[in-house]
């Protein structure tokens, strides 16, 4: 059965939303088949969530899709693939409000942010594990993740940090519909950004999302998970992100989130994997 999949293209980028894929049988494993063979390879299997685009607001007639954009998926050691053993990953950023124009971050910059970004956690996480690493990508997202990658591979191959090592080569892409796995990918993708809208917007219409990502993720997310926030320099992580209280009424109730507010936020330099780990 093929998985349906709508990105809506706006100004810049797209959205990105995993409808109705089919969960894989099976459930996740436990992180404990992590340590039976130290050698092996770990396969990641990641979509993207939220919107690439610019977001200025829900009630905004053009740019109201989502203000978070990451990657998310299920990491998965090679010997536990058929049987669908892994844990699951998540991470994302927190988008300043306003169109290009008025942030100067071009969906083509943020992508190639957040995946770099996504690849050091994951490596992190193999390191912390002893194993290598291969990230595989739901084929048929926005544009600008070709030229994301194309800008992966020289990062991957010039980066002096050890656990850098671990990843074998640039992310590859799978057809969705093909692969189990990547449906579950997929799926999650969709829980995730419905999560991360009713969090980080003044939207209750997604009010039933946070329990069903507890349901998902709760035991089985991994430490490297997060959702950054450039304008408090923090990162938000299951714990919240489960929570029924809005993120953003617990945080932002006294501060004005303006359009280009956050011209001047560096989100590259914010994206360390080593930070608030």
């Amino acid at each position: 059965m093929r998985s349906r999949k709508t990105h809506v293209y706006t100004e810049g980028g797209s959205s990105s939303s995993a409808d109705h894929a089919p969960t894989p049988e099976g459930g996740l494993g436990s992180p404990s088949a992590f340590q039976q063979i130290p050698d092996g390879m770990l396969i990641a299997y990641l979509d993207e969530f939220g919107h690439v685009g610019p977001y200025i607001g829900t009630n905004h007639k053009k740019f109201f899709h989502n203000p978070v954009f990451g990657y998310a998926g299920i990491l998965v050691p090679a010997e536990n693939v058929r049987r669908f053993g892994g844990n699951c990953f998540y991470s994302g950023v927190v988008m300043p409000l306003g169109t290009t124009t008025m942030t100067g971050q071009t969906p083509a910059e943020l992508t190639s942010r957040v995946l770099i970004d996504v690849v050091k956690r994951l490596c992190l996480y193999a390191e912390r594990n002893g194993r290598n690493l291969t990230v595989l990508l739901d084929q048929g997202g926005p544009m600008p993740r070709e030229d994301a990658i194309t800008r992966m591979a020289s990062f991957i191959y010039s980066a002096k940090e050890p656990e850098m090592k671990r990843i074998i080569e640039v992310p590859m892409q799978l057809e969705s519909h093909r692969y189990g796995a990547m449906q579950f990918a997929d799926w999650l993708c969709a829980i995730t950004s419905r999560t991360v809208h009713y969090h980080f917007t003044d939207s209750n219409e997604f009010d039933w999302a946070p329990n069903a990502f507890k349901n998902i993720v709760r035991n089985w997310a991994t430490t490297e998970s997060r959702i950054f926030v450039p304008e408090t320099h923090s990162s938000v992580r299951t714990r919240s992100l489960i929570h029924p209280l809005k993120w953003v009424d617990s945080n932002f109730n006294s501060q004005l989130r303006t359009p280009g507010a956050t011209l001047q936020q560096c989100v590259g330099d914010a994206l360390s994997p080593r930070a608030e780990l």
